[in-house]
């Protein structure tokens, strides 16, 4: 059974003095290949202990950034918990990738891994889209409640996040839909409507991935199993 693991490759640095970390992908045979997930750091910030290697995070931890080479070539800065975040995300894609190999009966390799797992959907943003489906899907059909109902849904998340219209589908994780719901919740906001809010953006993520405008392991909804995701 093969196994994936993130670790701080200690054997490499770079000018910084940084280690790569990177996801070790190990097959039934025990042969080992390494994969970027675009982070460095040292030994002082990256915990390579445990079974799931993280960056340091918690009580009696401040706060740190780290950067990240993104797959469209960019640069872009993460906090420590939004890094670990992104390595749960490529722990999650690369799992995907076995799993359909092993549902699929394929006989894989690493060179065929690596296609797939670097191979990184389209980075667009998720406001971008959205509103492109609001004009394309909903108005140009004269909908307009339905164009109303979503338009309210993408208000809502750029009042709880003034980034929001930054955020890639990537950034869309179930731990960031926790946090928006949360904060409906303080503002008073009641279950129908957070429920009615969550399900556009539900909407625009299922119509990303028939587009392919993202692959399905990036779809932050939960399947109806315990699988961590927002229901």
């Amino acid at each position: 059974m093969a196994t994936i693991r993130i670790i701080l490759k200690k054997d490499k640095t770079n000018a910084k003095g940084e280690h790569p970390i990177v996801l070790r992908l190990a097959d039934a045979s025990n042969k080992r290949a390494h994969f970027s997930t675009g982070f460095y750091s040292t030994e002082k910030y990256f915990d390579n202990s445990k079974n799931v290697g993280r960056f340091f995070q918690g009580r009696g931890i401040k706060a740190f950034t780290v950067e990240r080479k993104e797959e469209d070539g960019s640069t872009k800065v993460y906090t420590n918990k939004e890094a670990n975040d992104k390595l749960a995300e490529l722990e999650s894609r690369a799992s995907a990738i076995i799993r359909k190999y092993n549902d699929d009966h394929i006989n894989w390799g690493f060179e065929q891994f690596k296609a797939d797992f670097v191979n990184a959907p389209k980075r667009e943003f998720f406001i971008t889209y959205a509103r492109q489906i609001v004009d394309r899907e909903y108005r140009a059909n004269e909908q307009f409640q339905k164009a109303l109902i979503m338009e309210d849904a993408l208000t809502s998340f750029e009042n709880y996040d003034a980034q929001f219209g930054r955020k890639m589908f990537q950034d869309i994780t179930p731990k960031y839909l926790e946090s928006y719901i949360t904060h409906c919740k303080k503002k008073g906001n009641g279950n129908g409507t957070i429920s009615i809010r969550l399900r556009e953006i539900r909407h625009i993520f299922n119509l990303a991935i028939r587009d392919k405008i993202i692959t399905p392991d990036l779809y932050p909804f939960s399947s109806g199993k315990e699988d961590g995701k927002v229901r």
